[in-house]
């Protein structure tokens, strides 16, 4: 058994944590510059900014074309199918939806973040890094990258191109997985303790790891947890390895 968490595992945690001082130091940005305010703010069809876009709404409605980065806060942030984002998404706030097409990494640190079956990611590794309760990759999406999430739960619906690193309470793998998965998660003997966020339309599932009959993962499954579970046979292409776990950080109970 083990007391601590394995050397990739603390490099996730490492990454989640660099990752939330890069979403903090974003508020100061976004507050200094010459961006777009408001409670509801819309990027319309038709524009065309040639700049890195700076936010601070309530709700951001992109449906035109950035040509450079998105950078900013907001309870509800939407890339609609008609919109182009060719650089990076740094985003902090409720919900971040993605139906459109984004040329580079995704960053999102708040509640959700969903990649949509019209999400089109165009860069060849993009990746997708997160830090938040809830993360999905919805059937028919494809995610060309990495997934990195260090949060309460995530689920792969969709396909992910590279590798997995997760760290939280919940990860269900339906999809495909092109790469490896390494994994740190709660005990699926017991039930969730947390309600859904209507607001969000959020439901959290129980704890630990859940790979489908039909999903595929083309390299090695690591994962660590109080309880082992039974993978389903040829689903991984590598090698399988469980290490115990006698505890492990709940993300529930950070306080």
């Amino acid at each position: 058994m083990r007391l601590f968490a394995k050397p990739r595992t603390r490099g996730l945690w490492l990454v989640a944590l660099l990752l939330g001082l890069g979403l903090l130091a974003l508020v100061g940005q976004v507050e200094a510059s010459d961006g777009m305010r408001g409670d509801r703010c819309v990027v319309a069809e038709d524009e065309h900014i040639t700049e890195d876009f700076y936010f601070l709404c309530r709700v951001l409605e992109v449906r035109g074309t950035i040509d450079g980065d998105l950078l900013g806060i907001g309870s509800e942030i939407q890339i609609f199918p008609t919109a182009t984002i060719t650089g990076d998404i740094w985003a902090l706030g409720g919900r971040l939806r993605i139906d459109g097409i984004v040329g580079d990494d995704i960053h999102f640190g708040g509640i959700t973040v969903l990649v949509s079956e019209r999400a089109r990611i165009t860069g060849d590794r993009t990746d997708l890094m997160a830090v938040a309760m809830n993360v999905e990759i919805m059937p028919d999406a494809r995610l060309p990258g990495d997934l990195l999430v260090y949060g309460y739960q995530a689920e792969v619906d969709g396909a992910v191109g590279g590798d997995i690193d997760f760290a939280g309470e919940s990860l269900i793998i339906r999809g495909r997985v092109g790469g490896r998965v390494d994994a740190s998660v709660g005990d699926w003997r017991r039930d969730t303790d947390l309600p859904g966020l209507p607001v969000y339309n959020i439901s959290f599932n129980d704890p630990g790891l859940a790979v489908a009959a039909d999903a595929y993962i083309g390299g090695d499954l690591s994962y660590e947890a109080p309880s082992r579970r039974p993978i389903p046979p040829a689903v991984v292409q590598g090698r399988i390895s469980y290490d115990a776990v006698i505890s492990q950080p709940d993300i529930t109970n950070l306080g």
